[in-house]
This record gives structure tokens, C-alpha cells and sequence, in this order.
């Protein structure tokens, strides 16, 4: 469904789906998810929560949450930069990173205050603070910038060799992506994808907007963990998901019975997209003999 170019805010992306079907599960488990419908107000309610804070840029450094997709589209409402940065960088490199966005709110995880305190002009929440906070806060009417040149989300370099640089991401990019990639509400309203990409990459902000566009539940994966993520897969009846090769080879040791696997399998999952890594052949093999009606692509 193509947007009109002049139109184009990654937010409206979420207005279509909450207006065309409001009761459609999101994001989250499917006795106690979010829908679409909750998710836009709830954005609407974050906007103004940053307005109020008088802040430029959302920053987040934490790990996968419902706060991160309310963030990110309250951003958007707001007309402020969503900046994700690896809370795995050492706390001097992060602190940088930080302070160079400020005035700005940063949504940390909770135990991570010490990481993030006295930092000029950045107000901090842990992930439980925020969404309290945008939960008190009265909805929001919807009125946003419509600029599709406007910054939608910074993206950080991992910073090995040197100060990590920003890769700007407009909302023109984001949403041309997004429509020429999926079908709007195409997807079953059974199927869920699942989110196992850490916030601060490219994959794990593509997937939360395709997501919402395509209409397929999202399930959030806080950390990669294999047990975890066989687990999650088979408790909400994951149909979708994306991992690198490595996470791959350990999910199938979690399954395989000639590794110590429980020998179960992945019973709701049919498609598996791999990427970040050349694919060992033994490892696809495997897959393709312990998940026969599952289908993979690079």
C-alpha cells in the first residue's frame, strides 16, 4: 500500500493499522498483549510525556521491552530523534554518547542508574518509570509533522575503531522500506514474529515497524539466549523470526537430541530469515533435518 511521499512519518504506519483493525494483538503475549489500538495511544500519551520534558531526542539503552516500540513511535508524534545505543559499550563510551544528545530523556534499564547518572541535560527513566509515566499522561490528539525529511532515528556504529558515528535514518527511508517490503495487515492475525535483535540495530528497528504495518504480533526477546528464545518461540506460538547463524546453531542444540536437545522441535514455527554472518553449511542442514516444515531465508 504506497504512502504518499509527502506524507510520510514512520508514525502513520501505526495510525493505519490502529484505525483499520484497533483490537488487533501488536505486541506482547497473546492473553495480555498490546494492541494496535493501546500501542497509538499509548505513543500519543509518550509524545507528550517528551514534550513536557522539554527534551530533543529520545534516547534508549535498554534492552527489549514494550517501552521500546512506545518510544519509538512517541518519538515519532513528537517530532524528536529516537537514538538506541548499545548498552554494551564500556560506561565511558556510552556516557559520550549519551551527553552528546542532550537535552534529551534516556530510558534505561532498571540497576543501570549508577551508568547514566549526572549527565548534563539528560533526564533518565528506567523502562517501569517510563511506561508508568506515559500511562498518567492524558491522550494525545493526532497531530504530528508530516516532513518526510525529517530524522526518525539515529543509529550508532558499534565504535571499535574510534567515536562510533551516527547513520541517519529519515522517516521517508523508514517507510518506503517498510511498504515496499510487506503487505498492509497482510499477515494472519495468528502468526507472531519473533524480536531477538538488541534495539541499537538497523533489523530490530525494521522489524518492529514491518511488524506493525504487516499486521504479525511481535514477541520481545530482552536478551539472545537460547533456552530463552526455544522457549518463547514455543510458548506464543512464534510462526516467524529472524536470528544470525550462531544463535542458530545454538537453538538447534537446544532441540537436537544428539546435543542434549529435548527433541521437540519448533512446532508453530514456518519461516526463519538468517543474516549478519556467512551460513556453515552444517548448520543449515541441520536445520533443514530438525525443523522439516520450516523454511529458511538469507
Amino acid at each position: 500500500m504506497p504512502l504518499d511521499p509527502s506524507i510520510m512519518n514512520i508514525l502513520l504506519l501505526l495510525d493505519m493499522a490502529a484505525s483499520a483493525d484497533p483490537d488487533r494483538l501488536a505486541l506482547g503475549d497473546r492473553a495480555l498483549g498490546y494492541t494496535t489500538g493501546r500501542l497509538f495511544d499509548l505513543a500519543g500519551r509518550a509524545a507528550r510525556l517528551f514534550e513536557a520534558c522539554g527534551t530533543r531526542r529520545v534516547v534508549h539503552t535498554a534492552e527489549s521491552s514494550p517501552a521500546l516500540p512506545v518510544a519509538l513511535f512517541g518519538a515519532a508524534w513528537a517530532g524528536q530523534p529516537f537514538v538506541p545505543l548499545n548498552y554494551r559499550l564500556a560506561d565511558e563510551r556510552l556516557r559520550e554518547l549519551i551527553a552528546a544528545q542532550a537535552p534529551a530523556l534516556a530510558i534505561i534499564d532498571p540497576g543501570t542508574q549508577a551508568r547514566h547518572a549526572r549527565l548534563d541535560g539528560i533526564e533518565v527513566m528506567t523502562t517501569a518509570e517510563f511506561l508508568a509515566a506515559v500511562a498518567s499522561v492524558e491522550p494525545a490528539e493526532p497531530d504530528w509533522s508530516n516532513e518526510p525529511d525529517d530524522l526518525a532515528v539515529l543509529l550508532h556504529t558499534s565504535g571499535t575503531s574510534g567515536t562510533p558515528k551516527a547513520a541517519v535514518l529519515r522517516h521517508a527511508h523508514l517507510s518506503n522500506y517498510v511498504t515496499g517490503t510487506v503487505d498492509f495487515l497482510g499477515a494472519d492475525e495468528r502468526e507472531a514474529t519473533l524480536a531477538s535483535v538488541p534495539p541499537y540495530h538497523i533489523a530490530a528497528i525494521a522489524g518492529m515497524l514491518t511488524a506493525v504495518y504487516g499486521g504479525r504480533r511481535l514477541g520481545q526477546l530482552p536478551s539472545c539466549e537460547a533456552r530463552a528464545w526455544v522457549d518463547l518461540a514455543r510458548s506464543e506460538q512464534i510462526t516467524h523470526a529472524m536470528t544470525v547463524p550462531t544463535m542458530l546453531a545454538r537453538i538447534l542444540d537446544e532441540i537436537d537430541p544428539d546435543t542434549g536437545g529435548d527433541g521437540i522441535g519448533l512446532p508453530s514455527v514456518r519461516h526463519l530469515s538468517y543474516g549478519g554472518g556467512r551460513m556453515p553449511v552444517p548448520v543449515i542442514e541441520r536445520a533443514l533435518r530438525l525443523l522439516p516444515g520450516v523454511s529458511f531465508e538469507n
